[in-house]
């Protein structure tokens, strides 16, 4: 056989040995590389991907074709240290083209990747399975980088490549999540990608064109399509996202999530183009739209669904880089639903919104990076914005009893709204509050810088649903109420935004009760026109108010507590500062068809009174104005006695002024029984008050100037009360009531209000009853004071006389002025002797003895020569001495008249010492005889010559050298 083949080679040509020579070479190079390439190529790669990775790899089958320079590889996979598969796929199929050597690039007929797989696993927070191969990998790199660059290398292109086909089919992606306490898996699968005709060269829209479809886990596909070209960068196409079903994606990482999502499927579509350009690459993104169907968030916590939202379509969206300008065309936004709490802490939907925080997981929170994007700020478009019957279901529970209140249905169109950008938006929208309540909305402006204007238009807010609100700050309900507003506001500025309100307000049909339904106030009309409230200027402003139909009770309870007792909350809290005080400023105040009521119950019998017919006005009130403002105001007490209030006030001034002239005409007394009987003893029989004052008030300095008439007011029967005052009250009463049964009374009052223990009725108060406890204990005084100051409680008497002299009749007189304009006055004449009164009998005695009874006065006896010789004789007589010792000597030469007159005064002398020596012969009875005589002529005198009847004076007991004789008649007051 060699032999003939030997034989062949010889006899063959030259052309045929070449072609024969060639022909043998081919067959070897087919069966090394079917037998020999393959088999080794296989082994090689097994074992440089295990010895570089540090993994068992596994791949069952390599094969190269030498006649279609193509490479097979089938059932690869990388493991991981489980022998789980990290990296595999099925089969990987590459056929090279010896075109390329015309091309003048690397080009390859297809590339096909089918079945492939990839399983992420993290086994911790921050480990992951790939950990072990990052290594050698950032070793390497550190290596590239430090070696000098090749400045050839880094001028040179991208090397020319191109591929008539890249098909990947079957993918199969996953992530898994061991970290947890439950394996969270989260796969994208299948996962389809092909790209035609690509070339690095490439430089059309229409060159290497490319799809990739991704099916999501629960249903979904992502889809990319397009074309690119390399160098220059320019790509364009389309991506969508169709069908996507959320709950699986919010599944897996839930772990980073306060909240669940049961439900919900998203789709997005937008054209896209990307190029390289000056200032780097640019993109643009058109004909945007993103579709979310039944959203749900649910909130773990309450087991409840608090975000709902059917339909959410965005379109038109625009993304331009190069402008930097991202315009979103049309959200439309249909039937959403939310439910929202407000927590100690803040709105619950925010907190559900935030990220977990390592608090919450117990991990370590991850480094944060964060960057400035350089160049002008981007601006947002957000062109059109409906929302269509919307409803927020709003739940309060940092109240003490926790308030909802629903808003729905909610529609609001919204144009341009826009931030950093010139246009201005335009808002329309209505919602309806708590069922009845309607609110419409209109306005424009824009956001930076922000000048905002909105109008609101509300009618028919029902009140009754703000009740929790209400009660966290008094303990009232509120059963009945609507409120109405058209109101306008602006909002601008940059650093410090101001905010001004304009418009009117009003309420209807207001009711308010305390606990157990007590009515405490209804009104049916308040109106507030001319609002004008500034943040800036913290001023508020109101043109006018009118209160019409205001109804309220103000009761003090049998525990005594008062309203503000009952309905201000209990805190030991001190009141936080707010800073400046705001300005009020109100031009008119009118009340009409009012009234008030008070009532106490602490009291026994109940005490009740009530203001009617309130009507007035206040004018011109403002707080930071010097100029007070004004009150008119009339009322009816009990419905029938007239009151009016006028004058000036600025109360809300940093120096607080009142002025105002009040009067009150016909109130029937009988109605303060209560407290004449708590604090008086008595019940009050019959009496009409009347009041005449003005009250003045400077700062806290408080002055009262009060005219309190009081007609026929007569105390009735007693009271057994441990507070009534223990004087002759009825003795008082009878004391400062004329002859008309009028007590007419100026009442002077003035206190410090800064003293916590003094009020405005408790120094008014104190003065009347420092008059009444006056007139009972000290009646003359006060009698005096109405008869110019005339001592009434004494009439004097000559001494040892009973004889009504100049002096004694002037005060009998002031006395029946004051009994004739008090008739229900009656006195007292308890005559009167002391030891002048002794001495003057004794002297009378004497006179008479010395005269033989033709006694007069000592004045005119002493005329006579022999009076005084029987005088001075009688001195000698009983002292012993010549009288000549009481007076000095007459100095030589005196002459007759001066001789007479010094005889008369010794005479005198020895008279008056006489008298004194006898005066111990006067004994008590007829001192008591002297006393009698003087209260019954006084009596006598007041009857006969001044008319009083006999049964108001009473004869007395006489008072004979007591501590408090006098020397004529003490008059005193008969009580009832």
């Amino acid at each position: 056989m060699v032999s003939f083949l030997r034989m062949r080679w010889q006899a063959a040509s030259r052309r045929q040995r070449i072609l024969i020579i060639l022909a043998a070479l081919y067959l070897l190079y087919v069966a090394l590389g079917f037998l020999v390439v393959s088999p080794l190529a296989r082994q090689q790669v097994a074992d440089t991907l295990s010895d570089s990775t540090g993994r068992e790899v596994r791949l069952e089958k390599l094969l190269f074709n030498p006649l279609l320079l193509s490479v097979t590889a089938n059932n690869f996979a990388l493991l991981d240290d489980d022998g789980t598969e990290f990296v595999a796929f099925d089969r990987f199929h590459a056929n090279f083209q010896l075109s390329s050597l015309f091309r003048r690039s690397w080009h390859f007929r297809e590339i096909s990747l089918e079945q492939p797989r990839v399983q992420v696993t993290q086994f911790a927070e921050g480990r992951f399975n790939f950990d072990d191969l990052l290594t050698p990998a950032e070793e390497l790199a550190a290596d590239e980088t430090s070696a000098e660059p090749d400045a050839e290398d880094n001028a040179m292109a991208l090397p020319a490549v191109s591929f008539g086909r890249f098909s990947l089919t079957g993918g199969d992606f996953r992530f898994v999540d061991q970290s947890r306490d439950t394996v969270q898996q989260l796969a994208l699968a299948p996962v389809s990608f092909s790209v035609l005709d690509f070339s690095t060269r490439g430089t059309g829209e229409d060159d290497n064109q490319y799809s990739l479809l991704v099916s999501g886990p629960g249903g979904g596909s992502f889809s990319w399509e397009g074309g690119f070209s390399v160098d220059p960068l320019l790509a364009t196409g389309r991506l969508a996202i169709t069908g996507v079903d959320l709950p699986p994606f919010a599944e897996f990482i839930g772990h980073q999530l306060h909240f669940t999502v049961p439900s919900g499927q998203l789709d997005f579509q937008t054209a896209y183009r990307v190029e390289t350009g000056e200032g780097g690459i640019r993109a643009w993104l058109t004909e945007g739209a993103v579709t979310l169907r039944d959203l749900v968030i649910h909130d773990p916590a309450q087991s409840l669904d608090v975000v709902q939202l059917p339909l959410v379509a965005l379109g038109n969206v625009r993304l331009d880089t190069p402008a930097r300008t991202l315009t979103l065309g049309e959200l439309a936004i249909t039937e959403p639903l939310v439910r929202a709490r407000l927590l100690d802490n803040g709105l619950d939907l925010a907190a559900l919104f935030e990220p977990v925080t390592p608090e919450d997981t117990g991990e370590p929170a991850p480094a944060i990076e964060t960057a400035t994007a350089p160049g002008e700020p981007w601006a947002l478009v957000l062109e059109t914005l409906r929302l269509a019957d919307g409803s927020v279901a709003f739940r309060d529970e940092t109240l003490p009893e926790a308030g909802e209140l629903a808003i729905t249905p909610i529609n609001l169109t919204l144009h341009d709204l826009a931030l950093n950008d010139p246009r201005r938006f335009s808002l329309d929208g209505a919602l309806t509050l708590a069922e009845s309540g309607q609110i419409t909305l209109g306005g424009e402006g824009q956001i930076a810088p922000l000048d905002i204007t909105l109008t609101i238009n509300a009618a028919d807010l029902p009140l009754p649903a703000l009740e929790p609100w209400v009660q966290s700050a008094l303990l009232v309900t509120v059963p009945e109420g609507a409120a109405a507003a058209e109101l306008t506001i602006n909002a601008s500025g940059a650093e410090e935004v101001g905010v001004i309100v304009t418009g009117s307000a009003g309420i209807t049909g207001l009711r308010i009760n305390e606990s157990r339904n007590r009515r405490l106030l209804t009104l049916d009309e308040l109106t507030l026109q001319g609002v004008r409230l500034d943040t800036t200027a913290q001023r508020i402003s109101l043109q006018r108010a009118s209160v019409s139909g205001l109804d309220a009770i103000a009761r003090v309870d049998s525990d005594g507590l008062g309203v503000a007792d009952r309905i201000l909350p209990l805190t030991d809290e001190a009141p936080a500062s707010t800073g400046e005080p705001w300005a009020l400023q109100l031009d008119e105040l009118r009340i009409s068809d009012s009234r008030t009521r008070y009532a106490d119950q602490s009291l026994t019998p109940h005490f009740a009174i009530g203001l009617t017919r309130i009507d007035g006005t206040l004018r011109e009130l403002d707080a930071a104005g010097s100029r007070p403002a004004s009150i008119d105001l009339t009322a009816r007490v009990d419905d029938y006695a007239p009151l009016s209030i006028k004058g000036r006030l600025n109360p809300l001034a940093s120096t607080p002024m009142v002025d105002l002239d009040v009067t009150l005409d016909g109130y029937e007394m009988t109605g303060l029984t209560p407290f004449t009987g708590r604090y008086l003893g008595y019940v009050t029989r019959t009496g009409q008050l009347g009041i005449n004052s003005n009250v003045k008030l400077d700062g806290s300095l408080l002055e009262s100037s009060t005219r309190v008439k009081a007609a026929s007011f007569f105390l009735g029967d007693r009271v057994d009360s441990p507070e009534a005052i223990s004087i002759p009250i009825k003795l008082g009463l009878a004391v400062i009531r004329d002859r008309n049964e009028l007590i007419d009374l100026p009442v002077q009052a003035r206190g410090d209000l800064n003293d916590p223990s003094v009020s405005v009725h408790g120094i008014i108060l104190r003065a009347l009853t420092n008059i009444l406890v006056r007139a009972a204990t000290s009646p003359f005084s006060v009698l005096a004071g109405l008869v110019g100051g005339e001592d009434l409680q004494h009439l004097t008497f000559p001494a040892g006389s009973a004889e009504i002299d100049t002096t004694t009749r002037e005060q009998l007189a002031a006395l029946a002025q004051v009994l004739a304009d008090r008739p229900t006055l009656s006195l007292s004449l308890a005559g009167s002797a002391d030891t002048a009164d002794r001495e003057a009998l004794a002297a009378l005695v004497l006179g008479h003895r010395l005269t033989g009874g033709d006694w007069t006065n000592l004045e005119s006896a002493l005329g006579e020569t022999r009076f005084q010789r029987r005088v001075l004789t009688q001195y000698e007589e009983a002292n012993g001495q010549p009288a000549d010792t009481l007076l000095p000597p007459l100095p030589e030469g005196a002459d007759r008249a001066q001789r007479d007159a010094f005889q008369q005064q010794l005479a005198r002398r020895a008279f008056t010492a006489l008298a004194q020596q006898q005066a111990a012969s006067i004994n008590t009875e007829m001192l008591r005889g002297l006393a009698i005589r003087r209260a019954n002529d006084a009596k006598t005198a007041l009857m006969d010559d001044f008319g009083l009847a006999g049964e108001r004076l009473r004869i007395s007991s006489p008072e004979v050298e007591g501590a408090e004789t006098v020397q004529g008649v003490n008059i005193g007051l008969v009580p009832d």
